[in-house]
């Protein structure tokens, strides 16, 4: 029984030891990436630590930004994996591509000041979805958040990977299923291999109305007219997601900016969307189509259509056809200011232009000139014929 006891005893001294030093070892690889932006922020945290359980927690971090004083606080920050000893193995658990089974990061009670939230530029502001939260003119001095990552590989062929953010403003959470067996051909392949993607959304009712108020503002309308007239139009459409995606889709766009709605998109994305070599390529309105989404407001389905935009037609201009006619040189009084082309004696140059006027010998026309516009003299005696030009009337 004493030996058993001085056994346990011994293992509890190295497991504690190893606790310890693997905590300092994080700590001091911390302090060491800290002191490389110590000269763009002021970062301090209380303390790291491991868990009996493998998970490793990173305790009240402060960032404070020296340039503009601006701040950022997390109470906790944690990982959590089934591999119990991913931390004790650092980089090296990823080595060969490999994942441990499941694996998450969670951030607790994270605030910032409203103004690290970078505003679209005054002249975009509402005209889209992201532009209609200007956060900082909503009255919110910080932002509270909280915020998890995860991945679950236990069935490697329909692995699912998680995000999930939540604040003051609203509740966002994203949900991948990827075909995980085939992540390590992404880079021969070009095709990331994803086959489900989900996101529910729903926007606080405060925020909401102080979204409509600031909006319309914006415009010198109503906040009803900015929800119905800006958020309903398919151009509010086309600058959100690329294309106006029907009258159903505006309808559950507006009920959820009033706040306290729950939309939900799914999609199935096509091969063509997954093919990132040809990404540069791809135009909004096909990213679109190639999602084959599918919607829901509350857990009503929403129908979407793309509605395609038809350019109007260009208005051909009827081209006014005209010709040359000879004309008496006594005649020229009759046609000033009309355009003329003389024919020269001796074989030389044409001179087309507008007639000016008419002297006892001469004829000054308005020609053009690589130099400009000048006034060119053809003595009545060099004319070989004059030409009037007339419109043809159709």
């Amino acid at each position: 029984m004493k030996n058993l006891l001085i056994i346990l005893v011994f293992i509890a001294i190295i497991l504690f030891a190893g606790k310890f030093y693997v905590e300092y070892s994080y700590e001091k690889a911390l302090d060491d990436g800290i002191s490389m932006i110590s000269s763009y922020a002021d970062v301090q945290y209380d303390r790291v630590e491991l868990g009996l359980d493998g998970s490793l927690s990173l305790h009240k971090l402060d960032v404070k930004i020296r340039t503009s004083g601006d701040s950022v606080t997390v109470s906790e920050i944690k990982m959590e994996s089934s591999d119990r000893f991913l931390a004790l193995k650092g980089d090296s658990a990823f080595d060969g591509g490999k994942f441990p089974d499941s694996f998450s990061l969670s951030i607790d009670r994270l605030e910032m000041d409203s103004d690290l939230i970078e505003l679209a530029p005054e002249k975009d502001q509402c005209r889209n979805f992201n532009s209609s939260f200007v956060y900082s003119k909503l009255g919110l001095e910080r932002i509270r958040a909280d915020g998890r990552f995860s991945f679950d590989f236990r069935d490697p062929y329909n692995a699912t990977v998680g995000l999930y953010y939540n604040d003051d403003i609203s509740t966002t959470d994203f949900q991948w299923l990827i075909n995980g067996a085939e992540i390590g051909s992404v880079a021969m392949t070009g095709e990331m291999p994803i086959k489900e993607m989900s996101v529910s959304m729903e926007l606080s009712a405060d925020v909401a109305n102080a979204v409509a108020e600031f909006c319309a503002a914006k415009f010198e309308i109503t906040p009803e007219e900015f929800l119905v007239k800006v958020v309903g139009s398919s151009k509010y459409s086309i600058n959100s997601f690329g294309a106006d995606l029907g009258p159903d889709f505006r309808a559950a766009l507006i009920k959820f900016m009033r706040g306290g709605s729950q939309i939900e998109l799914q999609s199935t994305p096509s091969k063509q969307l997954l093919d990132i070599g040809n990404a540069q390529f791809f135009k909004a309105k096909d990213v679109v189509r190639w999602l084959n989404l599918k919607m829901s407001a509350d857990g009503v389905a929403v129908p979407i259509n793309v509605i395609e935009q038809v350019k109007p037609k260009k208005v051909q201009k009827k081209v006014k056809q005209g010709k040359y006619s000879k004309i008496k040189v006594s005649q020229a009084r009759n046609y000033l200011e009309q355009t003329i082309r003389i024919k020269r004696t001796d074989d030389r140059s044409s001179v087309k232009g507008r007639l000016l006027s008419v002297t006892g010998d001469s004829l000054n026309v308005e020609i053009y000139r690589y130099t400009g516009v000048m006034t060119f003299s053809v003595p009545k005696s060099d004319i070989a014929s004059l030409e009037v030009y007339t419109i043809i009337e159709e």
